[in-house]
């Protein structure tokens, strides 16, 4: 079973637990089975939302250890905004909502540790146009492409990629 189903299965435990037993009984009664699936429910939930923080940002292999790295210490030091997820999950039984809940932690994972990494790796080029040596496409002003094909990634300038977070934060 993926951990989204495995997830799922527990999170209906859960609410079926509450709904028919009721939270009083739950901590009188069955306070330790009750732990011990809220544990479960939130290492599983810590999982997926690693995937979720990390899902869609190209880069090279050699760098997706010291990538990884510092993307799990900027969650570690972002305990607060997890803290809120894993709450949305836990009131609402719904692993949308709580990944939705996220979406402020993984904007600013991504600006605050993926964009310098992203911008280490775009050229400017004599003609003035920008290439990403991670995608190997060119920045026509909006979006990537290799002429073939097109991509959506961050923009190629550190200006660029601000006037994108701003645009992000007040929708």
């Amino acid at each position: 079973m993926n951990e989204w189903k495995e997830l799922e299965s527990q999170l209906a435990k859960l609410k079926a637990n509450v709904e028919n037993v009721g939270m009083e009984k739950l901590l009188a009664n069955y306070r330790k089975p009750y732990e011990t699936l809220v544990r479960k429910i939130e290492g599983n939930f810590d999982v997926l939302l690693r995937s979720y923080l990390g899902a869609g940002l190209p880069h090279y292999k050699s760098d997706a250890e010291e990538l990884s790295a510092a993307m799990t210490a900027y969650v570690a030091n972002h305990q607060d905004d997890v803290k809120k997820a894993k709450q949305v999950l836990l009131e609402t039984y719904d692993i949308k909502k709580a990944l939705s809940a996220a979406v402020p932690l993984r904007t600013a994972l991504e600006h605050e540790i993926y964009v310098p990494y992203w911008l280490e790796h775009v050229e400017k080029c004599d003609d003035g146009t920008y290439y990403s040596t991670i995608v190997g496409m060119y920045w026509n002003g909006r979006i990537w492409t290799d002429g073939h094909h097109m991509a959506v990634y961050f923009p190629p300038t550190k200006e660029l990629c601000d006037e994108e977070r701003r645009l992000c934060e007040k929708s």
